[in-house]
């Protein structure tokens, strides 16, 4: 898999995707084609200028990464319900104890009316925590160690 390195070049020349599309001639919605790995191809020439804008060479702008690799990095933040569902979980423990904590973890906590009314509030509290603790957990971090 050819991975396309743009963005890169971009950073260290301290230039726009507006104005390097502008100078190379192109839209800028094509240029984030090519600089998301969307394009099937790309023109010599279109390549020429890039590099001439950039003042850099073909190498510079595309890396081969092997397939392995490639899928890898491509995975690695796929929704996985089954990991929102244990951090769901994990929002609701950490917001169950956290009430039973504030009754001194009293065994009249368990009392019927008040125990409701704290399953449902700790559901609540999952139901808003679970997907940011899954997005701290998961989302963004490489898990091919």
């Amino acid at each position: 898999m050819i991975e396309v390195t743009v963005d890169f070049m971009l950073l260290k020349r301290k230039m726009k995707s507006k104005d390097l599309a502008k100078a190379i001639g192109i839209t800028p919605a094509n240029l984030s084609i090519l600089k998301t790995g969307k394009a099937h191809g790309v023109r010599f020439d279109t390549l020429s200028k890039i590099c001439e804008a950039l003042d850099c060479q073909p190498g510079d702008l595309l890396k081969y990464v092997p397939d392995d690799e490639g899928k890898k990095m491509k995975n690695k933040n796929e929704f996985s319900a089954l990991k929102l569902f244990i951090s769901m979980l994990i929002a609701w423990a950490i917001v169950f104890v956290g009430a039973w904590a504030s009754k001194g973890f009293s065994a009249d906590f368990f009392a019927m009316p008040r125990f409701t009314i704290v399953l449902v509030v700790s559901v609540a509290g999952a139901i808003i925590i679970g997907p940011a603790i899954y997005g701290f957990l998961y989302i963004g971090r490489r898990h091919d160690k």
